[in-house]
C-alpha cells in the first residue's frame, strides 16, 4: 500500500524511440528560434551569471602575464644554491645574488627560482644562508600559467556560472 491513497509511484522512464525523441529536440529548437542580434543586450559582469553568451569568449591577456613568485621568500638563481647542504650552507648576499619577494610579486629580472622563507636562514641584515639546492623555476608561476590568449573562455550559447566570472 502506497503511502498516499491513489498515489504510484512510476520508477521508470518510458523508452521513446530514437527518431520520435530526435524530432522532439528539432521542434523544441525551432520553437525556440535561434539567438539574434536583436536578442542581445550588453550587460555588466556582476549581473552575467545564469546568462547565456551570445558570443564566443576570448583571453585578451594571459594569466598570470608576468613570472611571479609562488611562495613568501627571496628570489635567486638556481645555480648559486647549487652544492648547499646543511653542513655547507650557501651565503647569498641581498641586491645581486637574491631579492625578497611575496606571493604574487613579479620575479625580478635575472632571477629564476623562489626560495620559500621557510627554507632560508637569515645571516645577517643583507645575507642569507640557504641549505638545500633548489630547481630552475621552483615556486615560479610562468606565464600563462593559468589562462593563455587568445584562449576560448566561454563557447558561444555557455551558461555563465558564476566561477566562470574569475576569467572575464
Amino acid at each position: 500500500m502506497s503511502p498516499q491513497a491513489g498515489f504510484e509511484r512510476n520508477y521508470f522512464l518510458k523508452d521513446i524511440p530514437l527518431q520520435i525523441a530526435h524530432d522532439k529536440y528539432q521542434e523544441h529548437l525551432l520553437d525556440i528560434g535561434p539567438i539574434s542580434k536583436r536578442d542581445t543586450e550588453i550587460i555588466s559582469i556582476r549581473d552575467s551569471v545564469g546568462r547565456v553568451s551570445t558570443q564566443p569568449v576570448f583571453a585578451k591577456i594571459s594569466s598570470p602575464n608576468v613570472t611571479t613568485s609562488a611562495m613568501d621568500g627571496v628570489a635567486i638563481r638556481y645555480e648559486s644554491s647549487l652544492g648547499a647542504t646543511e653542513t655547507r650552507p650557501i651565503k647569498l648576499m641581498e641586491g645581486s645574488a637574491f631579492r625578497w619577494v611575496d606571493t604574487g610579486d613579479p620575479v625580478p629580472e635575472g632571477f629564476d627560482s623562489v626560495v620559500m622563507i621557510e627554507d632560508l636562514e637569515k645571516y645577517s641584515a643583507t645575507e642569507i644562508l640557504i641549505r638545500n639546492p633548489v630547481a630552475p623555476y621552483q615556486h615560479v608561476r610562468k606565464i600563462a600559467e593559468d589562462i593563455a590568449a587568445p584562449e576560448l573562455l566561454l563557447q558561444q550559447g555557455a551558461i555563465i556560472r558564476s566561477l566562470d566570472l574569475a576569467c572575464l
